[in-house]
């Protein structure tokens, strides 16, 4: 009986270690498979950290573009991102991506000194028909924009755009990025410059006790007309603007523990052929996992990193058992 009872003991032990192991590699494709169901609000707080005082004001309506302006020295920005999945067939999924501006004043620049504003840029621009000026001098202005993925690797399927007659997208959309992260630089998508960027691999660090990736990105972009056009004084001004962003994801899921983005205006300003530029406006807005979700998320982290070692763990004790047994059985018959 004692020897029935091993061999038993050591087949049950066997199959649960192996149905453990198909369940879990089940259980993590599915979770790191992009679904319709996908889900995600993400709002941040920005805080400016330079206003330039002799270029950007406040806008006022009753301003007439004579004598002066005071410049506040802050100004705050609520950002609300909604990323849902609408969609899915033949391996990628439809997302519907707004981003929408909750709170944000309007603004001018004075493009000549800034102590008595004569040649001044009104953002979002006054003029019909003129394209709208983007974000932050244009206030409460949603993106609405549509992102294709595929739904195991997470990067763009540049042949659904293509079928929809929209440009190709390719690299990995950095609303989602991607699982299973490697030491190396990846490829992300920048819509605003309708191209791709390189995140580079700055190192592994700590989040809240938990081991993340840290990748850094930017870009910059020129308005590609001028803000600010003067025939008779020959001044012509142009704004473009440059993002910087620093992620830490947790290399598994890929999920987005800490993020940290400075974006800087600048205004270049060219009277008599010589170009002049200066940074009018910067703001750093800042993410970080709160210290119950991360008490949370580790908890789950411990079956991902330990699911594959308990069900060798079981397969090897139940194996160890069943060659026991048999062991005692030969014994006995002997």
């Amino acid at each position: 009986m004692k020897h029935k009872a091993l061999l038993a003991i050591g087949v049950v032990m066997i199959v649960l270690g192996l149905t453990l192991n198909f369940y879990f590699q089940a259980k993590m494709d599915e979770e790191l498979t992009l679904s319709k169901d996908f889900d995600h609000d993400f709002t941040s707080n920005g805080q400016t950290s330079n206003v330039n005082r002799d270029y950007l004001f406040p806008y006022n309506p009753t301003y007439n573009g004579t004598g002066t302006s005071t410049a506040l020295s802050n100004y705050t920005t609520e950002t609300e991102t909604t990323i849902k999945g609408v969609d899915s067939g033949d391996g990628y999924v439809e997302f519907s991506y707004v981003k929408e501006i909750i709170e944000q004043p309007t603004l001018l620049i004075d493009v000549n000194t800034g102590s008595s504003p004569a040649g001044v840029a009104m953002l979002p621009s006054m003029a019909p028909g003129m394209p709208a000026i983007p974000y932050p001098f244009e206030p409460y202005q949603p993106t609405n924009s549509t992102m294709y993925l595929d739904e195991k690797n997470w990067t763009y399927r540049s042949d659904i755009y293509e079928a929809h007659g929209l440009p190709a997208r390719t690299g990995y959309a950095r609303s989602v990025f991607t699982h299973h992260l490697e030491q190396k630089s990846y490829p992300v998508y920048i819509g605003t410059i309708q191209n791709t960027t390189t995140a580079e691999f700055e190192g592994v660090v700590k989040v809240k006790g938990i081991e993340t990736y840290h990748y850094s990105y930017s870009y910059t972009f020129e308005i590609p007309f001028p803000i600010y056009t003067n025939q008779t004084a020959g001044l012509t001004a142009f704004l473009s603007f440059t993002e910087s962003t620093n992620e830490y994801h947790e290399p598994i899921t890929g999920a987005l523990l800490k993020q940290s983005t400075t974006l800087t205006y600048y205004l270049t300003t060219i009277s008599q052929g010589q170009p002049n530029t200066v940074d009018i406006y910067s703001e750093s807005s800042d993410y970080e996992i709160s210290q119950d979700d991360a008490g949370s998320f580790s908890q789950g982290l411990f079956w991902i990193h330990n699911s594959p070692t308990i069900a060798l763990v079981l397969v090897l004790l139940g194996l160890t058992l069943v060659v026991v047994g048999f062991v005692m059985v030969i014994k006995a018959r002997r």
